[in-house]
């Protein structure tokens, strides 16, 4: 389809016509999750294509049968007696390199920064008042003569709270209770060796409460581990993962729509990175986030609590310090002179400058000057409504979005944000989970009480903690769900733009990718683990899986 901005469309009222029919058809109902504005209903044209539908389920050809062989293999052979006998849920799959690796300090700590969930940890500076840890624990990991007051000040400390979690309870389950925890750990990082110690976890929040320590009996130090990583999957999974990339980007995905025609250079821009997302998102509303689906059977909360885990990282979430930079910045985790090695940041900020200078020579065809985006109706109206938190006039609610676009460099910016959400920093998300969101590495759930008392953990206390083979085993289903299929990859655009200008700009953008590939690639070779997440190739347009 040619590009054509509003003022030189030569079928003005066509396109008038065409934006009046799309606003009758996308719309928002904020009633579904309480003031959240999720699309009332989707139009078939954002269904799954036959393509998809046929590739999609052929990746997933293996599964039924994986699941059977474990099941079978269990009851038949081998119950699970030990941690390990959860190895036998890979059958047919691949087994994933770092699933029993949090066993080793190590490899514990080492997930915190190349895992499935780095944006849990920031800086700590200053030590705040009512901090758990204490200069005696750092000593133990860091060697004495050090403060946590000084060590904090040069950028040595990493601090993870799961306060969003705080609030849940617990469910029962088949006569269990169950429940998520929401500690807080305490990490060192050694320049020298280039790693990240664990000082502690605290895994109650009241005062007082118990820190466990590396040092402590290991069967205590087990049990505290596997509750950090029970709250490191259900913030990743529903967390930064579905708050902070589906829900904050749908509502864009709507307003596109509504307020850009699809002749205008933006919408034409976006369309990759919105293809199918809105039909995802419905599915995950009717059959992943549904009383009685995945969220509830799996996570440890009531239905109510689980949800509330994603609306507390929503409302901590807006489109202006959520650039990536910035939130490296926020996080304190920016300076690769201080944090030297951190892979979200050092694979992941190339990514993003190439992103945004693709952005800045695409719009530079359309747009001469600021006043040029300034004078754009559409460009004007699709701004208000994201801002807009009037439910009556269908506002997006995207926290941070200006009232009005005045400039090129402006616009450059938001859009250089929704590309890398709905691209590269989904597919980081996602696709990590299959190497970490298992068990026994991790599990959504705490099955029973991980104890106070030094010594009182027992390895039956462990077993018991985490979950009955059959939940490890629908946790792996829907992980592979996730996880198994890309439809296409980060720079797939050269059918989407009849402009020659915009297809060089395109050329370049991949030739750019495929340069940044190569430098991942070296830097991943010489990573303790490996962190193929933000390779271009393994990156998506669109959240659609």
């Amino acid at each position: 389809m040619q590009p054509y901005l509003p003022h030189d469309d030569p079928n003005p009222e066509f396109r008038k016509q065409t934006l009046e029919s799309r606003r009758k058809q996308y719309f928002f109902n904020y009633n579904y999750i309480s003031g959240y504005p999720f699309l009332d209903h989707v139009p078939k044209r954002e269904k799954f294509s036959i393509y998809y539908w046929a590739s999609r389920s052929a990746s997933l050809g293996l599964l039924p049968f994986n699941i059977v062989l474990a099941k079978l293999r269990t009851a038949l052979i081998k119950p699970v007696d030990h941690l390990y006998d959860f190895l036998n849920l890979y059958n047919l799959y691949r087994r994933p390199e770092q699933i029993e690796a949090w066993l080793a300090d190590e490899g514990f700590a080492e997930q915190r920064i190349s895992g499935c969930n780095p944006q849990a940890i920031r800086r700590l500076d200053p030590v705040p008042a009512d901090f758990p840890f204490s200069d005696a624990h750092l000593h133990a990991v860091a060697g004495n003569g050090r403060t946590l007051a000084e060590e904090a000040a040069a950028g040595r400390l990493y601090f993870a709270d799961f306060e969003a979690l705080a609030h849940i309870k617990g469910s029962d389950f088949k006569g269990r209770h169950r429940t998520i925890p929401s500690p807080r750990a305490l990490f060192w990082w050694d320049r020298d060796d280039e790693k990240l110690h664990t000082v502690g976890i605290q895994v109650r929040r009241q005062a007082g409460a118990r820190v466990f320590l590396p040092s402590d009996p290991l069967l205590d130090w087990v049990a505290a581990k596997m509750a950090y990583q029970c709250a490191d999957a259900c913030h990743q999974e529903i967390g930064t993962h579905f708050a902070w990339t589906h829900m904050v980007m749908a509502p864009v995905a709507v307003v596109t729509n509504r307020q850009l025609a699809e002749q205008h250079p933006v919408h034409q821009l976006l369309a990759p990175h919105f293809r199918f997302y809105l039909y995802d998102n419905e599915l995950g509303r009717v059959a992943f986030i549904n009383p009685g689906g995945p969220v509830e059977r799996m996570l440890g909360g009531t239905l109510e609590e689980s949800l509330g885990i994603p609306l507390n990282l929503y409302k901590l979430w807006n489109i202006r310090d959520f650039t990536l930079p910035t939130e490296l910045a926020r996080r304190g985790v920016a300076d690769p002179e201080i944090l030297t090695r951190y892979p979200m940041r050092d694979d992941g900020v190339p990514i993003w400058n190439a992103i945004g200078a693709f952005v800045g020579n695409y719009l530079g065809i359309y747009y001469k000057n600021d006043s040029d985006v300034a004078a754009d109706p559409e460009v004007q109206a699709w701004t208000r409504e994201l801002a807009s938190q009037d439910t009556s006039q269908n506002g997006g609610r995207i926290a941070g979005m200006p009232e009005r676009m005045d400039s090129v460099g402006l616009l450059q910016q938001i859009l250089t944000t929704i590309i890398w959400i709905c691209g590269p920093l989904h597919s980081m998300l996602n696709f990590s989970q299959w190497d970490y969101i298992n068990l026994p590495n991790m599990s959504y759930a705490l099955y029973a009480e991980v104890p106070e008392e030094v010594g009182a953990t027992t390895y039956d206390t462990l077993m018991k903690i985490m979950p009955p083979f059959n939940q490890a085993s629908y946790q792996l289903w829907w992980c592979k769900i996730l996880t198994s299929y890309r439809y296409d990859k980060l720079g797939d655009y050269l059918q989407q733009f009849s402009a020659p200008e915009a297809q060089l700009a395109v050329q370049v953008f991949r030739q750019r990718l495929q340069v940044i590939e190569k430098e991942i690639e070296a830097r991943d070779a010489t990573r303790p683990v490996s962190f193929p997440y933000l390779k271009p190739s393994l990156c998506i347009n669109s959240i659609n899986t």
